[in-house]
């Protein structure tokens, strides 16, 4: 028996949708409870339960690799009801994904709340959280304006599709996408021994990179053994002796669920994407030719969330992909007082602390504990002020370098002074504007990049840990400015913005910067990132963090006249680091 069903009772059932559609459903109940208990919903398309092997329990895999276990066993413990569905359209629910998020699904979210809701042990009340896409689900389900629903944590998760994920800056971000694809229609097809496998191939380069980098060469030579072996297929066939697939729902059996994956007509992610270059590119979805990025992504719901009342805790971290300006885009456009936001010195999930001024890789921050205190205030009325608030600063940010959490009332805090900096003719970085201009000329390689180590690598949750080379051989290949050496510390806290003239040979180019903090020997750590691409240059206004607006849209595109000198201005990602 294992630790989850010493305290619980789980139950797994397919509850029928409006349409006939069958959603399958694991609930989870409280061994010992009050007479009726708040409920938490998580929704994933990434499996919500697997169907382990009797070697696979002997060895205890299946609480070892259950991504959720730890925090449904806190709530479980504190005496919630705990909910896992697998959105349409994948794992053991019927149906089709016509693409994320999609209407359907979200409409299906709101009638698994009706369903729990009516039943005998429910108090009424329901939450509902996530990492990743199954925090982009709760974001959605509250734009249901279920009355039941009265708190949601999207944590790590996504707010505007297009630049938040797909299109960053504009720019394809296509490793992901395609990767991505590739492990969902794995796991559609319920191969789930070949989508841990793949996951493997693309995890073992980021490993081998921090084994050099961490000096270990006994690790970087086996992990190079590995792949000589032909690791994927070794990790695929040791999986498949473990496990068989999704768990089954009562009712259903391995053949069942076989016909199921066989049926899939899901979309593919990356294949739409390759079609797309503006925002509002339609055509994502062959039969429904009318569909785009906006119509699975939260920012267009807004005015929905806001009217739910729905209290919103969004969490994010540092490295986290562009997640970290997600959560700050929701936290500005809701509004109100029921909203808080969490950035800490985090990857994709927060399972790392990405500082590299700190001796701790693992990540030592409670999440559960916060997750819990955040639910109980809106679930159980506890953790309150007088003014029946929950008792949390409005946004708490963690400071890398100075290695310290902080609290403020708005985001960037009010502390924050701007400043600038100016490229002087010589290449050097000071507050005076030159009185010449200066040129800088270099040819644009392809061989030249972030590295398989970077913020956007940890969005497939790799467990190698996250890190950059900013003073590698290839670097050299970079236009670089230094500024002048500090007398005190400073910290860089909110939204660098770097504007350049550029005159380019071609018509279209993307743009990456990057702020590093340069010690006096020479070595450098990465702060932060931006990019733009040329053509999206335009810019609709300023975002109360300081950061410049685009629509991305057709109607403002513009392509570059070869020669003629043109200014970008581009964002950096958010950012609280201490020099």
């Amino acid at each position: 028996m294992t630790a989850l069903e010493n305290i619980a009772e789980l139950k797994s059932l397919r509850i029928p949708m409006r349409d006939g559609v069958k959603v399958a459903v694991d609930l989870w109940l409280p061994k010992v409870r009050r007479e009726t208990v708040p409920t938490i919903i998580l929704q994933t398309r990434y499996l919500r339960a697997i169907q382990w092997r009797w070697l696979a329990h002997r060895l205890g895999l299946p609480e070892l690799l259950d991504v959720h276990g730890s925090t449904r066993e806190r709530f479980l413990r504190a005496g919630y009801a705990w909910v896992d569905v697998d959105v349409r359209g994948t794992g053991a629910s019927e149906g089709r994904q016509l693409h994320p998020w999609s209407r359907d699904e979200v409409l299906d979210a709101a009638q698994v709340v009706d369903w729990v809701v009516s039943q005998p042990w429910s108090n009424g009340r329901v939450g509902a959280t996530g990492v990743s896409y199954a925090g982009t689900a709760a974001e959605m389900l509250a734009s249901n304006r279920h009355p039941a629903l009265k708190a949601i944590a999207p944590r790590f998760s996504l707010f505007d599709v297009y630049p938040d994920v797909v299109f960053p800056g504009g720019v394809h971000l296509a490793w992901f996408t395609e990767e991505w694809s590739k492990f969902n229609d794995l796991l559609d097809a319920n191969c789930y021994a070949n989508a841990v496998g793949a996951m493997t191939r693309v995890n073992q380069s980021a490993l081998a990179t921090w084994a050099r980098h961490q000096n270990r060469p006994f690790l970087a030579a086996a992990l190079k053994v590995l792949a000589t072996m032909g690791s994927e297929h070794l990790v695929r066939t040791g999986v498949g002796l473990l496990a068989r697939g999704v768990r089954p729902c009562d009712g259903q059996d391995q053949t069942y669920l076989n016909q199921l994956a066989s049926a899939r007509a899901n979309t593919d992610v990356h294949a739409a994407a390759l079609g797309m270059v503006h925002r509002d590119d339609t055509g994502l979805v062959e039969d429904h030719p009318d569909i785009g990025a906006d119509n699975f992504s939260p920012h267009t719901r807004v005015d929905a969330l806001r009217e739910s009342g729905v209290a919103v805790l969004s969490v994010s971290g540092w490295l986290d992909g562009a997640y970290q300006h997600s959560a700050i885009k929701r936290h500005h456009a809701l509004g109100g007082n029921r909203r808080w936001l969490l950035l800490g010195p985090w990857e994709h999930g927060g399972r790392q602390n990405i500082s590299p001024h700190s001796a701790a890789r693992k990540s030592q921050f409670d999440h559960d504990e916060e997750l819990l205190r955040f639910f109980d205030a809106h679930l159980r009325d506890a953790h309150l002020h007088d003014d029946g608030e929950f008792d949390a600063p409005r946004v708490r940010y963690f400071t890398v370098g100075e290695e310290r959490w902080k609290s403020a009332e708005q985001w960037p805090p009010k502390s924050v002074e701007t400043s600038t900096l100016f490229v002087q003719a010589d290449g050097a970085l000071n507050a005076d504007a030159p009185e010449t201009g200066g040129e800088y000329r270099r040819e644009i390689r392809d061989d030249v990049g972030t590295g398989v180590r970077s913020r956007w690598r940890s969005l497939l949750g790799l467990a190698a840990p996250v890190g950059y080379d900013v003073r590698g051989e290839k670097t050299r290949h970079l236009l670089r400015w230094d500024g002048p050496a500090l007398d005190r510390p400073l910290e860089v806290t909110g939204h660098p913005v770097v504007r350049l003239w550029v005159e380019a040979d071609e018509v279209d180019l993307a743009i990456f910067v990057y702020l590093d903090d340069v010690a006096p020997d020479g070595d450098a750590t990465y702060i932060t990132e931006g990019q733009l691409r040329a053509r999206h240059r335009k810019v609709a206004g300023w975002s109360e963090s300081g950061a410049p607006k685009r629509t991305f849209e057709s109607s403002d595109a513009k392509l570059l006249v070869p020669g003629e000198p043109t200014e970008l201005i581009i964002d950096l990602l958010p950012v609280s680091y201490r020099l």
